[in-house]
């Protein structure tokens, strides 16, 4: 409508598993609501996620205009932490927070870095280019993203992602105990987008993150393995 475009974004399932000491718990919302208690809440609020759709409006240049749709995101995630949190002033620190990690400004500020992904060049089929953007305040971690056309036909383009942060590693003893720990992001998908004006039709992206913590103290060890697992969907084919 006058020149911008409405585009659906819907909110999926995601699995997180943790192993230490031989034993692997997961949080997945495709399935029951865990027992464990320390789980519940991280099951809650994804669960809570599932099904919700945000409205994007944007140009057709690709310059993001609005996300609404987040107040029945917030009523949700609010109704489904009810019976965990009983105390009103926790409930509203915790709503708090959560709205800082997810709201319009990060979204936006996310997608304007994505949408347009043709270099102004242009490209050609088979060809490959990379963008990469802080993943830590201080710079030293980057998050890269890297585009391969795969093929145009009938005014669609499609494009595979790949990429991520590669694996790091950091050690250090304190007061004899050594907390070695390597964690790593990596990203696939495909992204479909309009030949003419160069913008998202649909994309869908899985998320992978893998983090791995051993504390030893020289004679035994621990270690804790965490993966997480989620699929970022915009505006689905039908």
């Amino acid at each position: 409508k006058n020149g911008t475009y409405d585009i659906t974004i819907n909110l999926t399932g995601k699995r997180n598993s943790q192993s230490a000491n031989g034993k692997t718990v997961s949080v997945d919302t495709k399935q029951a609501e865990p027992k464990d208690e320390q789980l519940k809440m991280m099951w809650k609020v994804n669960k809570a996620l599932v099904g919700n759709k945000l409205n994007l409006k944007m140009t057709e240049s690709g310059k993001v205009l609005s996300i609404t749709g987040f107040d029945a995101v917030y009523n949700k995630i609010s109704a489904s932490v009810g019976s965990t949190i009983k105390d009103p002033k926790e409930k509203t620190a915790f709503l708090s927070s959560f709205k800082q990690s997810f709201n319009e400004k990060m979204l936006k500020d996310q997608f304007d870095k994505n949408l347009v992904i043709i270099p102004a060049k242009g490209a050609k089929i088979g060809e490959k280019w990379s963008q990469s953007e802080n993943a830590t305040p201080d710079g030293k971690i980057k998050l890269t993203t890297t585009y391969t056309l795969k093929s145009v036909d009938n005014g669609v383009a499609q494009i595979a992602v790949t990429g991520g942060i590669p694996k790091k590693s950091d050690k250090k003893t304190q007061e004899g105990i050594t907390r070695s720990m390597t964690s790593e992001l990596s990203q696939n998908g495909t992204i479909t987008l309009d030949q003419n004006t160069g913008w998202v039709k649909n994309q869908n992206i899985a998320v992978k993150t893998v983090q791995t913590e051993t504390l030893s103290d020289g004679k035994q060890s621990q270690t804790m393995k965490s993966s997480s697992n989620s699929t970022v969907v915009v505006n689905p084919s039908k």
